[in-house]
Protein backbone atom coordinates (compact mmCIF):
# COMPACT_ATOMS: atom_id res chain seq x y z
CA UNK A 1 0.00 0.00 0.00
CA UNK A 2 1.24 3.64 -1.09
CA UNK A 3 1.80 6.27 1.46
CA UNK A 4 3.18 9.20 1.48
CA UNK A 5 4.41 11.68 4.77
CA UNK A 6 5.14 15.15 4.61
CA UNK A 7 5.42 18.36 6.96
CA UNK A 8 3.86 21.65 6.50
CA UNK A 9 6.35 24.21 8.02
CA UNK A 10 5.91 27.58 9.10
CA UNK A 11 8.36 29.26 6.93
CA UNK A 12 10.54 25.73 5.51
CA UNK A 13 8.09 22.87 4.42
CA UNK A 14 8.03 19.69 2.01
CA UNK A 15 4.30 19.64 1.38
CA UNK A 16 1.40 17.47 -0.44
CA UNK A 17 -0.77 19.31 -2.20
CA UNK A 18 -4.40 18.67 -4.36
CA UNK A 19 -5.90 21.04 -7.51
CA UNK A 20 -8.50 22.94 -6.28
CA UNK A 21 -9.97 26.33 -7.35
CA UNK A 22 -12.31 27.03 -5.35
CA UNK A 23 -14.31 25.37 -2.00
CA UNK A 24 -17.59 26.10 -0.25
CA UNK A 25 -17.83 26.19 3.48
CA UNK A 26 -21.42 24.30 4.58
CA UNK A 27 -20.66 23.70 8.23
CA UNK A 28 -18.95 26.02 10.70
CA UNK A 29 -19.33 25.61 14.76
CA UNK A 30 -17.83 27.99 16.42
CA UNK A 31 -19.59 27.73 19.62
CA UNK A 32 -18.57 31.32 20.42
CA UNK A 33 -22.46 32.43 21.12
CA UNK A 34 -22.94 31.29 24.81
CA UNK A 35 -26.67 32.26 23.60
CA UNK A 36 -27.16 29.90 20.65
CA UNK A 37 -24.13 27.67 21.03
CA UNK A 38 -25.16 25.19 18.87
CA UNK A 39 -25.08 27.79 15.88
CA UNK A 40 -24.01 27.08 12.35
CA UNK A 41 -22.10 29.85 11.14
CA UNK A 42 -21.25 29.18 7.84
CA UNK A 43 -24.65 30.46 6.87
CA UNK A 44 -25.78 27.31 5.58
CA UNK A 45 -28.39 27.01 8.22
CA UNK A 46 -26.78 23.99 9.35
CA UNK A 47 -27.35 24.28 13.29
CA UNK A 48 -26.17 21.13 15.55
CA UNK A 49 -29.30 19.26 17.14
CA UNK A 50 -28.96 17.66 20.48
CA UNK A 51 -29.16 13.82 20.91
CA UNK A 52 -30.81 14.07 24.34
CA UNK A 53 -26.55 13.55 25.53
CA UNK A 54 -25.43 17.10 25.47
CA UNK A 55 -21.85 18.14 26.13
CA UNK A 56 -20.88 20.87 28.71
CA UNK A 57 -20.45 24.25 27.01
CA UNK A 58 -17.74 26.57 28.16
CA UNK A 59 -18.34 30.14 27.37
CA UNK A 60 -14.75 30.51 27.74
CA UNK A 61 -13.02 26.71 27.31
CA UNK A 62 -12.40 26.32 23.36
CA UNK A 63 -9.64 26.79 21.11
CA UNK A 64 -10.91 30.46 20.76
CA UNK A 65 -14.08 31.98 22.63
CA UNK A 66 -16.25 29.36 23.45
CA UNK A 67 -16.08 25.43 23.74
CA UNK A 68 -17.63 21.76 24.20
CA UNK A 69 -16.55 18.98 26.96
CA UNK A 70 -17.20 15.35 26.34
CA UNK A 71 -17.24 13.21 29.07
CA UNK A 72 -16.74 9.86 26.63
CA UNK A 73 -20.84 9.36 26.15
CA UNK A 74 -22.20 12.80 24.77
CA UNK A 75 -22.34 14.05 21.12
CA UNK A 76 -23.95 16.71 18.72
CA UNK A 77 -26.06 16.17 15.39
CA UNK A 78 -24.79 17.73 12.70
CA UNK A 79 -27.52 17.42 9.66
CA UNK A 80 -25.22 17.26 6.78
CA UNK A 81 -24.89 13.89 4.94
CA UNK A 82 -21.21 13.08 4.17
CA UNK A 83 -21.93 10.01 2.33
CA UNK A 84 -19.63 9.73 -0.73
CA UNK A 85 -23.14 9.32 -2.47
CA UNK A 86 -23.78 12.67 -1.47
CA UNK A 87 -20.46 14.39 -1.25
CA UNK A 88 -17.61 12.93 -2.69
CA UNK A 89 -15.55 15.55 -2.35
CA UNK A 90 -15.30 16.23 2.16
CA UNK A 91 -13.01 18.35 4.00
CA UNK A 92 -13.62 17.92 8.21
CA UNK A 93 -11.81 19.30 11.13
CA UNK A 94 -11.67 20.83 14.14
CA UNK A 95 -9.62 22.19 17.25
CA UNK A 96 -9.52 19.31 20.04
CA UNK A 97 -8.00 18.55 23.51
CA UNK A 98 -7.91 15.60 24.86
CA UNK A 99 -8.46 14.91 28.72
CA UNK A 100 -6.61 11.42 28.69
CA UNK A 101 -3.80 9.87 27.73
CA UNK A 102 -4.91 6.60 27.72
CA UNK A 103 -4.75 4.90 24.49
CA UNK A 104 -8.19 3.83 23.13
CA UNK A 105 -11.13 4.66 20.59
CA UNK A 106 -12.06 8.40 20.84
CA UNK A 107 -13.93 10.03 18.18
CA UNK A 108 -14.29 13.68 16.98
CA UNK A 109 -16.76 13.02 14.15
CA UNK A 110 -18.30 10.20 12.71
CA UNK A 111 -21.31 9.22 10.97
CA UNK A 112 -20.41 4.78 11.38
CA UNK A 113 -23.40 2.75 10.79
CA UNK A 114 -21.14 -0.48 10.51
CA UNK A 115 -19.34 -0.13 7.00
CA UNK A 116 -16.26 1.69 5.85
CA UNK A 117 -17.22 5.11 7.06
CA UNK A 118 -15.72 8.59 7.29
CA UNK A 119 -14.91 8.78 11.23
CA UNK A 120 -11.76 11.14 12.54
CA UNK A 121 -10.46 11.10 16.23
CA UNK A 122 -8.11 9.35 18.59
CA UNK A 123 -7.12 5.38 17.86
CA UNK A 124 -4.87 2.41 19.24
CA UNK A 125 -4.94 0.00 16.36
CA UNK A 126 -2.26 -0.81 14.19
CA UNK A 127 0.42 1.28 15.95
CA UNK A 128 0.85 4.35 18.36
CA UNK A 129 -2.00 5.78 19.68
CA UNK A 130 -2.54 8.59 17.55
CA UNK A 131 -5.22 11.22 15.65
CA UNK A 132 -6.46 9.59 12.38
CA UNK A 133 -8.82 8.40 9.84
CA UNK A 134 -10.61 5.31 9.76
CA UNK A 135 -9.58 3.97 6.24
CA UNK A 136 -11.64 0.55 5.89
CA UNK A 137 -9.94 -2.98 5.99
CA UNK A 138 -10.17 -3.18 9.92
CA UNK A 139 -7.56 -0.17 10.22
CA UNK A 140 -6.91 3.89 10.46
CA UNK A 141 -4.41 5.61 9.06
CA UNK A 142 -0.91 5.04 10.11
CA UNK A 143 2.04 7.21 10.32
CA UNK A 144 0.14 10.24 12.64
CA UNK A 145 1.65 11.77 15.79
CA UNK A 146 -0.57 11.18 18.96
CA UNK A 147 -1.07 13.27 21.92
CA UNK A 148 1.90 14.87 23.91
CA UNK A 149 -0.52 16.21 27.04
CA UNK A 150 -3.60 16.70 28.27
CA UNK A 151 -2.80 20.77 27.96
CA UNK A 152 -2.48 21.03 24.66
CA UNK A 153 -5.22 21.76 22.18
CA UNK A 154 -4.38 19.85 18.84
CA UNK A 155 -5.27 20.93 15.08
CA UNK A 156 -6.58 17.72 13.43
CA UNK A 157 -8.03 17.87 9.95
CA UNK A 158 -9.00 15.49 7.33
CA UNK A 159 -9.73 15.18 3.34
CA UNK A 160 -11.83 12.39 2.01
CA UNK A 161 -11.20 12.24 -1.99
CA UNK A 162 -14.03 9.21 -3.27
CA UNK A 163 -12.64 10.34 -7.08
CA UNK A 164 -9.36 9.27 -6.13
CA UNK A 165 -9.56 6.74 -3.72
CA UNK A 166 -7.35 9.01 -1.15
CA UNK A 167 -7.97 9.96 2.51
CA UNK A 168 -5.31 12.63 4.15
CA UNK A 169 -4.86 13.18 7.97
CA UNK A 170 -3.54 16.58 9.03
CA UNK A 171 -2.29 16.88 12.67
CA UNK A 172 -0.39 19.32 14.54
CA UNK A 173 -0.43 18.14 18.09
CA UNK A 174 0.03 21.72 19.89
CA UNK A 175 -2.23 24.04 17.39
CA UNK A 176 -1.98 27.17 19.53
CA UNK A 177 1.28 27.83 17.36
CA UNK A 178 1.88 28.22 13.53
CA UNK A 179 5.64 28.09 13.97
CA UNK A 180 5.69 24.03 14.36
CA UNK A 181 5.01 21.37 11.52
CA UNK A 182 1.88 19.82 10.69
CA UNK A 183 1.80 16.78 10.09
CA UNK A 184 0.49 15.07 6.50
CA UNK A 185 0.01 11.41 5.93
CA UNK A 186 -2.01 10.20 3.13
CA UNK A 187 -3.73 6.31 2.44
CA UNK A 188 -6.02 4.96 -0.13
CA UNK A 189 -8.93 3.95 0.51
CA UNK A 190 -12.66 3.84 -0.33
CA UNK A 191 -15.62 4.21 1.53
CA UNK A 192 -19.08 3.15 1.64
CA UNK A 193 -22.43 4.90 3.28
CA UNK A 194 -23.29 5.85 6.95
CA UNK A 195 -25.98 7.47 8.82
CA UNK A 196 -26.88 11.00 6.98
CA UNK A 197 -25.97 12.70 9.96
CA UNK A 198 -23.17 12.79 11.79
CA UNK A 199 -21.82 13.17 15.31
CA UNK A 200 -19.73 15.73 16.80
CA UNK A 201 -18.00 13.54 20.00
CA UNK A 202 -18.41 10.12 19.11
CA UNK A 203 -18.05 7.72 16.28
CA UNK A 204 -22.07 7.53 15.22
CA UNK A 205 -25.28 9.76 15.57
CA UNK A 206 -27.42 6.91 17.04
CA UNK A 207 -25.53 6.20 20.59
CA UNK A 208 -22.62 6.84 22.54
CA UNK A 209 -19.85 4.42 20.82
CA UNK A 210 -16.42 5.53 21.36
CA UNK A 211 -17.00 8.81 22.41
CA UNK A 212 -14.56 12.07 22.98
CA UNK A 213 -13.18 12.91 26.23
CA UNK A 214 -11.61 16.65 26.13
CA UNK A 215 -12.31 19.42 24.16
CA UNK A 216 -13.51 20.48 21.11
CA UNK A 217 -13.77 23.86 19.58
CA UNK A 218 -13.80 25.47 15.85
CA UNK A 219 -15.40 22.34 14.08
CA UNK A 220 -15.52 22.48 9.89
CA UNK A 221 -17.02 20.88 7.08
CA UNK A 222 -15.98 21.48 3.70
CA UNK A 223 -17.34 19.95 0.49
CA UNK A 224 -14.43 19.95 -1.46
CA UNK A 225 -11.19 18.62 -0.59
CA UNK A 226 -8.79 21.32 0.48
CA UNK A 227 -5.60 21.35 -0.36
CA UNK A 228 -2.50 21.64 2.20
CA UNK A 229 -1.92 25.51 1.65
CA UNK A 230 -5.64 25.68 2.37
CA UNK A 231 -5.28 23.57 5.06
CA UNK A 232 -2.29 25.78 6.80
CA UNK A 233 -4.28 28.86 5.83
CA UNK A 234 -6.59 27.14 8.48
CA UNK A 235 -4.71 26.52 11.11
CA UNK A 236 -2.83 29.54 11.11
CA UNK A 237 -5.74 31.88 10.96
CA UNK A 238 -8.15 29.79 12.93
CA UNK A 239 -11.78 31.06 12.33
CA UNK A 240 -11.28 34.52 10.69
CA UNK A 241 -9.82 31.85 8.03
CA UNK A 242 -12.54 29.28 7.74
CA UNK A 243 -14.85 32.03 7.52
CA UNK A 244 -12.96 33.70 4.94
CA UNK A 245 -11.84 33.05 1.13
CA UNK A 246 -9.14 30.29 1.19
CA UNK A 247 -6.79 30.51 -1.93
CA UNK A 248 -5.52 27.34 -3.32
CA UNK A 249 -1.88 26.68 -3.97
CA UNK A 250 -0.70 26.49 -7.34
CA UNK A 251 2.11 25.55 -7.89
CA UNK A 252 2.48 23.19 -4.93
CA UNK A 253 6.05 21.43 -4.12
CA UNK A 254 6.21 18.25 -3.06
CA UNK A 255 9.86 17.07 -2.48
CA UNK A 256 10.47 13.32 -1.87
CA UNK A 257 13.52 12.90 -0.01
CA UNK A 258 14.35 10.22 2.54
CA UNK A 259 17.85 9.63 3.23
CA UNK A 260 19.98 10.82 0.88
CA UNK A 261 23.53 9.91 1.91
CA UNK A 262 23.38 8.67 5.38
CA UNK A 263 26.53 6.53 6.19
CA UNK A 264 28.80 5.80 3.96
CA UNK A 265 32.54 3.87 3.88
CA UNK A 266 35.66 4.90 3.93
CA UNK A 267 36.76 7.94 1.00
CA UNK A 268 34.11 7.23 -1.14
CA UNK A 269 34.99 9.81 -3.54
CA UNK A 270 32.73 11.72 -5.17
CA UNK A 271 28.76 10.21 -4.14
CA UNK A 272 25.76 11.44 -5.88
CA UNK A 273 22.23 11.96 -4.20
CA UNK A 274 18.84 11.86 -5.98
CA UNK A 275 16.33 14.71 -4.25
CA UNK A 276 12.78 14.27 -6.60
CA UNK A 277 11.07 17.55 -6.86
CA UNK A 278 7.29 17.44 -7.69
CA UNK A 279 4.87 20.38 -9.13
CA UNK A 280 1.31 19.33 -7.51
CA UNK A 281 -0.32 22.01 -8.92
CA UNK A 282 -2.99 22.44 -11.45
CA UNK A 283 -2.36 25.11 -13.91
CA UNK A 284 1.42 27.09 -12.43
CA UNK A 285 4.72 26.25 -13.38
CA UNK A 286 6.82 25.70 -10.47
CA UNK A 287 9.98 27.86 -10.71
CA UNK A 288 13.04 27.68 -8.81
CA UNK A 289 14.26 30.84 -8.02
CA UNK A 290 17.27 29.64 -6.04
CA UNK A 291 19.40 26.36 -5.04
CA UNK A 292 21.58 26.49 -2.31
CA UNK A 293 23.80 24.42 0.48
CA UNK A 294 23.88 26.01 3.81
CA UNK A 295 25.36 24.21 6.83
CA UNK A 296 28.67 23.97 8.36
CA UNK A 297 30.27 21.59 5.99
CA UNK A 298 28.44 22.75 2.83
CA UNK A 299 31.78 23.04 1.22
CA UNK A 300 31.85 19.50 0.11
CA UNK A 301 28.26 19.56 -1.19
CA UNK A 302 27.60 20.77 -4.79
CA UNK A 303 24.08 21.36 -5.68
CA UNK A 304 23.13 22.85 -9.61
CA UNK A 305 22.62 26.39 -9.36
CA UNK A 306 19.33 26.16 -11.65
CA UNK A 307 16.79 23.49 -11.67
CA UNK A 308 13.25 23.69 -13.75
CA UNK A 309 11.00 24.84 -14.13
CA UNK A 310 8.66 21.81 -13.70
CA UNK A 311 4.85 22.25 -15.32
CA UNK A 312 2.02 21.36 -13.47
CA UNK A 313 1.97 17.72 -12.26
CA UNK A 314 6.23 17.09 -13.82
CA UNK A 315 8.42 15.64 -11.62
CA UNK A 316 12.27 16.17 -11.98
CA UNK A 317 15.14 15.04 -9.77
CA UNK A 318 18.05 17.54 -8.35
CA UNK A 319 21.10 16.10 -8.26
CA UNK A 320 23.68 16.96 -5.34
CA UNK A 321 27.43 16.02 -5.44
CA UNK A 322 29.01 15.06 -1.85
CA UNK A 323 32.36 14.50 -1.70
CA UNK A 324 34.85 14.28 1.94
CA UNK A 325 38.17 13.60 0.58
CA UNK A 326 40.30 11.96 2.87
CA UNK A 327 37.96 13.25 5.45
CA UNK A 328 35.74 10.78 8.27
CA UNK A 329 33.50 11.59 10.26
CA UNK A 330 29.98 13.66 10.27
CA UNK A 331 29.34 15.84 7.54
CA UNK A 332 26.05 18.39 8.35
CA UNK A 333 24.35 20.50 5.54
CA UNK A 334 21.30 21.50 4.43
CA UNK A 335 19.87 21.94 0.49
CA UNK A 336 17.60 25.12 0.45
CA UNK A 337 14.90 25.24 -2.52
CA UNK A 338 13.52 28.49 -3.01
CA UNK A 339 10.11 28.72 -4.98
CA UNK A 340 7.02 30.49 -6.55
CA UNK A 341 5.04 28.04 -4.29
CA UNK A 342 2.85 30.54 -2.07
CA UNK A 343 2.30 28.63 0.64
CA UNK A 344 5.74 26.92 0.94
CA UNK A 345 8.31 29.26 -0.63
CA UNK A 346 11.27 27.85 1.06
CA UNK A 347 11.63 24.17 1.74
CA UNK A 348 14.79 22.39 3.05
CA UNK A 349 16.53 18.92 2.77
CA UNK A 350 19.24 17.35 4.80
CA UNK A 351 21.73 15.90 3.10
CA UNK A 352 23.99 14.56 6.51
CA UNK A 353 26.56 11.77 5.92
CA UNK A 354 28.58 10.24 7.95
CA UNK A 355 32.16 8.56 6.78
CA UNK A 356 33.54 5.96 8.38
CA UNK A 357 37.03 5.72 9.54
CA UNK A 358 39.35 3.95 7.35
CA UNK A 359 41.04 2.39 10.49
CA UNK A 360 37.83 1.32 11.96
CA UNK A 361 37.03 -0.36 8.27
CA UNK A 362 40.37 -1.59 7.89
CA UNK A 363 40.04 -3.65 11.13
CA UNK A 364 36.60 -4.32 10.83
CA UNK A 365 35.98 -8.41 10.59
CA UNK A 366 31.93 -8.57 10.40
CA UNK A 367 29.35 -6.35 10.06
CA UNK A 368 25.83 -6.95 9.75
CA UNK A 369 23.18 -4.13 9.39
CA UNK A 370 20.20 -6.75 8.22
CA UNK A 371 19.09 -3.70 6.43
CA UNK A 372 18.35 -5.77 2.65
CA UNK A 373 15.31 -7.51 3.33
CA UNK A 374 16.50 -9.85 0.12
CA UNK A 375 19.90 -10.50 1.66
CA UNK A 376 19.49 -10.25 5.59
CA UNK A 377 22.86 -12.10 6.21
CA UNK A 378 25.09 -10.14 4.53
CA UNK A 379 28.63 -9.09 5.71
CA UNK A 380 28.88 -5.19 5.18
CA UNK A 381 32.11 -4.97 6.20
CA UNK A 382 33.54 -5.99 2.90
CA UNK A 383 35.17 -9.28 4.28
CA UNK A 384 32.18 -11.93 2.59
CA UNK A 385 31.38 -13.54 6.16
CA UNK A 386 27.77 -13.92 5.42
CA UNK A 387 25.79 -15.41 8.38
CA UNK A 388 24.79 -18.90 8.41
CA UNK A 389 21.66 -20.10 9.50
CA UNK A 390 21.42 -23.43 11.29
CA UNK A 391 18.01 -24.07 10.09
CA UNK A 392 14.87 -25.84 10.81
CA UNK A 393 13.21 -23.99 14.42
CA UNK A 394 16.76 -22.35 15.03
CA UNK A 395 16.28 -19.81 12.67
CA UNK A 396 15.39 -16.05 14.19
CA UNK A 397 12.74 -14.29 12.68
CA UNK A 398 13.63 -11.20 10.32
CA UNK A 399 11.45 -7.77 10.14
CA UNK A 400 12.91 -5.11 7.18
CA UNK A 401 11.56 -2.62 9.61
CA UNK A 402 12.49 -3.96 13.65
CA UNK A 403 15.74 -2.20 14.17
CA UNK A 404 16.86 0.32 15.51
CA UNK A 405 17.95 1.44 12.25
CA UNK A 406 15.91 -0.81 9.57
CA UNK A 407 15.96 -4.49 9.41
CA UNK A 408 16.51 -6.52 12.73
CA UNK A 409 16.26 -10.43 13.46
CA UNK A 410 13.74 -11.43 16.40
CA UNK A 411 15.15 -14.58 18.69
CA UNK A 412 12.77 -16.86 21.11
CA UNK A 413 15.39 -18.16 23.46
CA UNK A 414 15.90 -20.92 20.89
CA UNK A 415 17.07 -19.44 17.52
CA UNK A 416 20.76 -18.41 16.68
CA UNK A 417 22.52 -17.10 13.28
CA UNK A 418 26.48 -18.44 13.19
CA UNK A 419 29.12 -16.29 11.93
CA UNK A 420 32.18 -17.39 10.10
CA UNK A 421 34.71 -16.06 12.35
CA UNK A 422 37.37 -17.65 14.76
CA UNK A 423 37.50 -14.78 17.58
CA UNK A 424 39.34 -17.05 19.86
CA UNK A 425 42.49 -15.42 21.44
CA UNK A 426 45.19 -17.04 19.30
CA UNK A 427 43.45 -16.24 16.28
CA UNK A 428 42.44 -12.50 17.72
CA UNK A 429 44.15 -10.99 20.44
CA UNK A 430 42.56 -8.41 20.83
CA UNK A 431 38.61 -7.92 19.68
CA UNK A 432 35.67 -6.07 19.88
CA UNK A 433 31.91 -6.69 19.20
CA UNK A 434 29.26 -5.08 19.93
CA UNK A 435 25.27 -4.86 18.64
CA UNK A 436 21.87 -2.30 19.32
CA UNK A 437 19.76 -5.23 21.30
CA UNK A 438 16.15 -4.81 22.39
CA UNK A 439 14.93 -7.59 25.63
CA UNK A 440 11.55 -9.08 25.45
CA UNK A 441 12.02 -9.92 29.12
CA UNK A 442 12.80 -8.62 32.10
CA UNK A 443 12.81 -12.20 34.27
CA UNK A 444 16.40 -12.65 35.84
CA UNK A 445 18.32 -15.19 33.54
CA UNK A 446 21.17 -16.03 31.50
CA UNK A 447 20.39 -14.41 27.57
CA UNK A 448 23.47 -14.08 25.66
CA UNK A 449 24.12 -11.88 22.47
CA UNK A 450 27.43 -12.98 20.92
CA UNK A 451 29.23 -16.14 22.13
CA UNK A 452 31.37 -19.01 21.31
CA UNK A 453 31.35 -20.75 24.31
CA UNK A 454 32.37 -24.54 24.26
CA UNK A 455 32.80 -25.17 27.86
CA UNK A 456 36.06 -23.22 28.52
CA UNK A 457 36.58 -19.83 29.61
CA UNK A 458 35.67 -18.27 26.30
CA UNK A 459 34.48 -14.66 25.19
CA UNK A 460 30.45 -13.95 25.82
CA UNK A 461 28.17 -10.99 25.71
CA UNK A 462 24.64 -11.01 27.17
CA UNK A 463 22.47 -10.45 30.05
CA UNK A 464 23.61 -12.37 32.90
CA UNK A 465 21.91 -12.62 36.71
CA UNK A 466 25.43 -14.58 38.46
Amino acid sequence: MKRSLTLLLGSACVILSGFLSRAELIGYYSFDDPAAPLKDDSGSGNDLQSAGADPTYAAAGGFEGGGFEFDGFQRLIVPIDINPGAMAELTLGAWVKTSTLDPGLYKVMGHDNGGWDRTIGLDSRQGDFRYTSFIGNGRPVVGTPGPESTDDWTFLAVTYDQPNNEVTVYVDVDGSTTGDAVVSVAEPSAFGSGFPTFSIGNLRPDNDAEGWIGFIDNAFVYDEVLDSGQIKQIRDGGKEAIGGELQANDPSILVVADEVFGRLPPRPGAVEGVIQVTNEGASNALVFTSIAVTGPQSANYIAPPQFGPLAPGATGEISVLFNPGDVAGDFNATLVLETNDAATPVSTVDLFANVASPAVADNLLGFYTFDDPDNPLADSSGRANNLQEPGGDANPAFGDAAGVQGGAFTYDGGDRLIAPIDINPAAEPELTVGAWVKTSSLAPGLRKVLGHDNGGWDRTIGLDNR
